[in-house]
């Protein structure tokens, strides 16, 4: 019965690994944050990057929602 969003700043390498995660705003609820980090790390292997990118690692922001059925309540 609870709902949430947290934003996560994440790293990967060139080859496709997980290198760092940053929760940036919590949930509110922990469980849901380690949820999340949990996800991403279970994700691994990402695939690698393109060469033609010319870069030695990928920094994306992700917005995780956990909703009620179906639902995202603010």
């Amino acid at each position: 019965g609870i709902y949430g969003d947290l934003y996560i700043k994440f790293t990967i390498d060139k080859r496709g690994k997980l290198i760092s995660v940053e929760l940036l705003r919590t949930s509110g609820y922990r469980m849901l944050d380690d949820a999340a980090i949990k996800a991403l790390n279970d994700a691994q292997p990402f695939w690698p990057l393109p060469e033609e990118w010319q870069k030695d690692s990928l920094t994306i922001t992700g917005h995780f929602i956990y909703t009620l059925r179906g639902f995202y309540l603010r």
